[in-house]
């Protein structure tokens, strides 16, 4: 998985900001899949063997999106003192699913009874394309420690993904993540 964004923004007041950017991302996956398989024909003719295939899927997306954050001061002493912070971003991406498959099911019985192997192989490539809404929600702590110039962070985010597609016979895909984060800076 690769994900990259640019961004810029303009902050309203002291407490609140706005944003937009670009995001680029992007999910390769390689499956490898073997198994036993079992087929019922119409005349009730059970029909097994063995499946075996490879897949690739790319899954791309790339779009403008837009947010604002708002921060709330806390005063109060020791570790209670510092940031809180909400953002909530929305993200508006034209999308690509790719797919490679190549499979091979070979057949041995009829009825559990053997026969000489058949084999029936297959290659399937889709290119589909679709959109994609995003959204995500953060929230952000950025505390004073008791040490002098030394803060600390923690955070908790996360973001949905939902690709329609525009052809009725493929699947949608809806990619949820959760995000958490903490850190410590020192200002010298």
């Amino acid at each position: 998985r690769t994900d990259m964004a640019i961004s810029a923004g303009y902050a309203v007041s002291r407490r609140f900001s706005v944003y937009a950017g670009y995001k680029w991302a992007a999910v390769d996956l390689d499956l490898t899949t073997e198994g036993s398989v079992g087929w019922l024909n119409i005349d009730n003719w059970l029909a097994s063997g063995r499946f075996e295939g490879e897949q690739h899927e790319k899954f791309r997306y790339e779009g403008p999106f837009v947010g604002v954050t708002h921060g709330w001061q806390i005063d109060h002493p020791g570790f209670l003192k510092g940031l809180i912070s909400a953002k909530v971003a929305l993200a508006f991406l034209s999308s690509k699913f790719s797919t490679n498959q190549k499979a091979s099911i070979t057949y041995d019985s009829i009825n559990g009874v053997a026969i000489e192997p058949i084999v029936d192989t297959f290659d399937v490539k889709e290119d589909i394309k679709g959109d994609t809404l995003g959204m995500t929600l953060g929230f952000d702590w950025h505390g004073m420690t008791a040490i002098k110039n030394l803060s600390y962070w923690i955070g908790l985010s996360g973001y949905r993904y939902s690709f329609d597609s525009v052809d009725s016979y493929t699947a949608d895909i809806r990619e949820t993540a959760v995000i958490f984060k903490a850190g410590l800076a020192c200002v010298f």
